[in-house]
């Protein structure tokens, strides 16, 4: 991928780092907040379980309300509804507004400790790289940390749940369906773990591209009185347009992938959900489902096959998102050539005057 996009203003793809790595060297990190990360955890882990007793609930309003036509049953699941939709409320309230306090103090936490480190480099490790380049780090790749730490772990236990939820609905209603319609998720993590690491490298030259367009129009700015007199405004203009297509064509490419990952997944979930609904009409004409049974088992299904493809997109997002970790890992690693001598007193106080 980087020879398919020369040039870059100097700036290097940062180190290759697995997943792994990533996730244990930013871990320490959030150790202020892992308590309320744990709880909204726990908010998670109820919404799915809510959302199964729902879908759980429009059958027996099929098969003891609709059909018999009995209005009796109706009070109670009506009143059942309304508390769980209260309770779902409440818990998402509470999910929402603790999960943003977590991820934004964790992100001010880790982004001052990023800016600290450049403030202890020496002003010749500094030069060497572009401050735009620099600056783009500091803010969007930062970013890219908070999914491996805390959004990644929240949006696959939410949707590992959903899928352990909802499978065991349908093996509850209908073994023989239930393993019927499990037929596709191979297919959709196979097709996911392939998009997967060409995602990775063109998410790593879109962060580099970003860099470089910041580092050409910090250096032009920042200079704009010699770029001036020196009557190489076009020359700096054209240097950022050829930045700028550079971007363009990495942006291009990450959505062709993209673009050819969404039919393909729907060409399975279509083909998948075709075969079960066959398999339920079956079912029904031969008495081993009753109707509300049969709409509640497409229920889970469609359901279901929403969690598997979050989780084959969240795997694309974590390997997105180690391009930007791996640019600030990367900052990290970088030692000042001057530094303390371990246990030097820390000067304070100091008195007096330069001459």
């Amino acid at each position: 991928m980087p020879a398919a996009y020369p040039g870059g203003d100097g700036i290097n793809l940062a180190p290759a780092q697995s997943m792994r790595a990533i996730f244990r060297r930013f871990w320490p990190d959030a150790r202020p907040f892992r308590g309320f990360f744990f709880l909204t955890l726990v908010f998670v882990a109820l919404g799915p379980a809510l959302q199964t007793i729902e879908i759980y609930l429009y059958g027996i309003l099929v098969d003891d309300v609709l059909v018999p036509r009995d209005f009796e049953p109706f009070i109670w699941l009506a009143a059942a509804y309304i508390g769980l939709n209260l309770l779902g409320g409440v818990l998402g309230f509470f999910d929402d507004y603790m999960s943003t306090w977590v991820t934004e103090n964790f992100l001010l936490r880790l982004r001052t400790r990023v800016f600290g480190h450049l403030l202890r480099q020496s002003p010749d490790s500094l030069d060497k790289r572009k401050l735009g380049d620099v600056l783009a780090r500091l803010s969007g790749d930062v970013n890219a940390i908070e999914t491996f730490v805390f959004s990644g772990i929240q949006d696959g236990l939410t949707q590992g749940l959903k899928l352990i939820f909802f499978t065991g609905a349908l093996f509850f209603i209908d073994p023989l369906l239930a393993a019927l319609s499990l037929i596709a998720a191979p297919l959709f993590w196979s097709i996911a773990r392939r998009f997967a690491r060409v995602i990775k490298e063109i998410s790593r030259e879109k962060r580099r591209r970003s860099g470089s367009l910041n580092s050409v129009a910090e250096q032009s700015l920042a200079n704009l009185a010699l770029v001036q007199t020196s009557n190489r405004s076009a020359d700096e203009l054209n240097r950022y347009e050829g930045e700028g297509k550079a971007k363009v064509a990495a942006s291009l490419a990450s959505t062709k992938v993209n673009s050819l990952f969404s039919p393909l997944v729907d060409l399975i979930e279509l083909i998948g959900a075709m075969v079960v609904v066959g398999g339920g009409v079956w079912a029904l004409s031969s008495g081993r489902l009753t109707l509300g049974e049969l709409l509640v088992f497409l229920t889970f299904l469609t359901q279901l096959y929403g969690p598997v493809r979050s989780l084959s997109a969240l795997v694309n997002d974590l390997f997105s998102a180690s391009a930007g970790a791996e640019r600030i890992i990367e900052l990290l690693d970088e030692e000042p050539k001057v530094a303390d001598r371990p246990g030097a007193t820390p000067l304070r106080d100091v008195v007096g005057h330069i001459e």
